[in-house]
């Protein structure tokens, strides 16, 4: 699958590929995996879901 304006498609190290879709303007939804990457312009943190139970927050270096 190649990107587009609303999908994108990471290649994995284990040869999957990861597909994420635009939900909105900040978010991606995992289209073939539990995942859910949210941008907050406020705080300029990248908040990364897995599953039910995982999250990542990943801050703007200065």
């Amino acid at each position: 699958m190649e990107n587009s304006d609303e999908t994108y498609s990471f290649k994995l190290y284990t040869g999957n590929n990861l597909i994420l879709s635009k939900q909105d303007e900040n978010t991606l939804v995992g289209v073939n995996a539990k995942m859910k990457a949210k941008y907050v312009d406020s705080t300029e943190h990248l908040i990364l879901s897995i599953g039910k139970n995982s999250t990542i927050e990943f801050k703007k270096l200065k």
